[in-house]
């Protein structure tokens, strides 16, 4: 197995990292940030290829980055966001399981701190959203959530008010911008990297099929953050 981290300082130009499409994020943003990133890549050429062995690689390469890195301010954290994923209906038992219950029927949440589930409206039904602070033992199992779900991201942040519902709701109009009227399904991981990256966050993203010798962390920032992951 081979682990390789590749930097690029910007991602709306050709490169061998990850590359957006900067006619689309005009469409989202009048005036585009610099987004830099970071990707975490394991190879497996040999078969057969355990996809859960990849992602533990990567997962165990990143972790000092995030969790033990002298050129990070300690006040960052590490934080899972949640969402569902389809408007669901109104009804008693929707809103009795909002969201932790449910991702407790498919994962062990006990390695996190799960924060408030923010409820969101539209005329499609209601979907519940919430962050949940990751620690070391649990980054594991987040990743493999993001890896899993379609409406998951990863973010580390500073922020002190991240966490409250407000910046939830935030969170979640940015992952999930309208589509014909209606908030999206899936997150938009470039309409929440300008955002949250504006505000001296980090996004990250775990991506590759599972099928693929490939697997990928990705980390959306500032240009003005790579000194920190380099």
């Amino acid at each position: 197995m081979h682990i390789r981290k590749v930097v690029t300082p910007d991602v709306f130009v050709e490169n061998k990292c990850v590359t957006f499409d900067k006619s689309r994020a005009l469409q989202i943003s009048n005036a585009i940030p610099e987004l830099a990133a970071v990707c975490i890549v394991a190879t497996e050429l040999e078969l057969p290829r355990e996809m859960e062995l990849l992602d533990k690689a990567w997962a165990d390469y990143a972790i000092p980055l995030l969790f033990a890195n002298p050129r990070m301010n300690r006040d960052y954290k590490v934080w899972l966001f949640a969402s569902l994923g389809s408007w669901q209906p109104r009804s008693v038992m929707v809103k009795h399981y909002k969201l932790w219950k449910r991702f407790r029927n498919e994962w062990s949440l006990d390695d996190f701190k799960l924060g408030p589930e923010s409820m969101v409206e539209s005329s499609e039904g209601i979907r519940f959203a919430g962050l949940a602070e990751v620690s070391k033992a649990g980054f594991f199992t987040a990743t493999q959530i993001v890896r899993s779900s379609i409406a998951c991201a990863i973010i580390l942040s500073a922020r002190a008010e991240i966490s409250i519902e407000r910046s939830i709701v935030q969170l979640f109009n940015s992952a999930f911008p309208p589509y014909k009227g209606t908030a999206q399904s899936s997150v938009d991981w470039l309409s929440l990297s300008l955002d949250c990256c504006q505000l001296g966050d980090v996004v990250i993203r775990a991506s590759g099929p599972w099928c693929e010798r490939e697997a990928s962390l990705d980390f959306f920032m500032s240009p003005k953050l790579l000194p920190i992951f380099e």
